[in-house]
């Protein structure tokens, strides 16, 4: 029997996915190998500055690449903040990127949050990212100061602190090759804890729903929350999931089970006044989304949907004042 293009080419994703989850903790990149030269680059900043591989030169960097909205983002930048401050390095640098350059509005209000202000690189063009080849999203890329890959940690895990503080300090000629093998295997247990196998199954989904394959993705989060049913990132992202592929209602019921365990998730308000709107329950859409837009979960999307809402209301000029609130927030970020 002859598999159909669109079947060959969700096979071929899904062993893609498969490949990544299983791999071992030294993640590798399409593009470049570990010992390979790194690629250069020079990208605007969030602080209006300009990050450059220029002005790193015989640094050991830590790149940090980072999804808006995603939790293990969140973690990523907050674990790899405190290695940062705790290693104190006068040869290690910290730089994070990335490419969800619209959302810089939200980077800021979590950077602030979290007290993490380590230089944010804006990758309008995706320049770097398709130069290094990432496949994951958050992954961490260690280069060392002659501006050779040393390491790279895809996605996060329970154990991403520590491997990233004993990568990041073999780098730096602190302990050798031995030294560092030793200190991973104390931890190796670890590697396949619970967290860690939904941490797997969200980036394969993920990554298949950015490519389209929408019923690949959900096994993939229906596989998550097998394991732990009360992921709230899995069921957020199931949610989403199923607002993009017009199932409302569970979507709604999704959303709604979360914010009744976690009654101010940021996420969660933003997804259930989308619903609400999909719904026709505008009175309730209103009222969720403007408490949303307080919470900053994402001022663009929730913005654009005021908006619709009072569009739909017929309410002209509050509909104008809001998509054109969302567009500034768009547009504010971008250099001329």
């Amino acid at each position: 029997m002859k598999m159909t293009r669109r079947r060959l080419i969700s096979a071929t994703m899904l062993l893609s996915a498969a490949i990544v989850a299983a791999r071992a903790p030294a993640d590798e990149l399409r593009n470049v190998q570990v010992g390979e030269e790194a690629p250069q680059f020079s990208m605007p900043a969030l602080d209006g500055s300009t990050i450059s591989s220029a002005k790193l030169q015989g640094k050991t960097v830590i790149l940090v690449f980072l999804a808006a909205q995603q939790r293990s983002s969140e973690q990523a930048a907050v674990a790899a903040d405190g290695v940062f401050r705790d290693l104190h390095h006068d040869d290690l640098e910290l730089v994070f990127v990335t490419a969800d350059t619209a959302h810089a509005a939200y980077f800021r209000a979590q950077r602030d949050a979290t007290n993490v202000h380590a230089p944010l690189g804006l990758d309008f063009e995706r320049e770097l990212y398709g130069a290094l080849g990432l496949i994951v999203l958050p992954t961490s890329v260690i280069i060392d100061r002659d501006w050779k890959l040393d390491h790279v940690i895809s996605a996060y895990k329970s154990d991403y602190e520590h491997v990233l503080s004993v990568r990041a300090r073999q780098a730096l000629g602190l302990i050798d090759e031995d030294r560092a093998e030793r200190e991973l295997e104390q931890d190796r247990f670890r590697h396949d804890r619970p967290a860690d196998r939904v941490a797997r199954h969200l980036a394969a989904a993920r990554l298949l729903r950015r490519n389209g394959l929408m019923h690949d993705a959900e096994n993939e989060l229906k596989a998550a929350l097998e394991i732990d049913p009360e992921d709230a990132g899995a069921r957020l992202d199931l949610a989403s999931l199923y607002l993009a592929t017009d199932r409302v209602e569970e979507a709604d019921r999704i959303v709604t089970q979360v914010l009744e365990r976690e009654s101010s998730h940021r996420r969660a308000k933003l997804l259930k006044g989308v619903a609400l709107y999909h719904l026709d329950r505008l009175d309730e859409a209103e009222k969720i989304l403007t408490n949303a837009l307080l919470l900053n979960p994402d001022p663009v999307q929730t913005h654009y949907y005021l908006g619709r809402i009072y569009e739909k209301k017929g309410e002209a000029a509050k509909a104008a004042r809001h998509y054109r609130e969302g567009l500034v927030r768009v547009l504010e970020e971008r250099p001329l």
